[in-house]
């Protein structure tokens, strides 16, 4: 199984994000229902009505990110041309 590497600003804080994702995260991404939680491989993640995506880590979600929900598939679908 492929794993794709995303790197890019977070939303909630002046700092970077680097993550991995799967294909079926990816898909899971690109079909999000906003206001319903779904869980992905490494994250439980949250679309938000303002575009953002909260991500908490898996298993204690004790640490998480807001990303941009538009540029984090827009990286995923450059990521998976490669």
């Amino acid at each position: 199984m492929l794993n794709y590497l995303v790197t890019m600003k977070r939303c909630d804080v002046d700092a970077e994000f680097y993550g991995t994702f799967s294909d079926e995260d990816v898909q899971k991404l690109q079909a999000a229902p906003p206001g319903r939680p779904f869980d992905l491989e490494k994250y439980k993640a949250y679309l938000c009505g303002d575009g953002a995506i909260a991500l908490a880590v898996k298993p204690d979600y004790e640490d998480s990110v807001m990303l941009e929900h538009r540029e984090l598939c827009h990286r995923l679908r450059e990521a998976r041309a490669f």
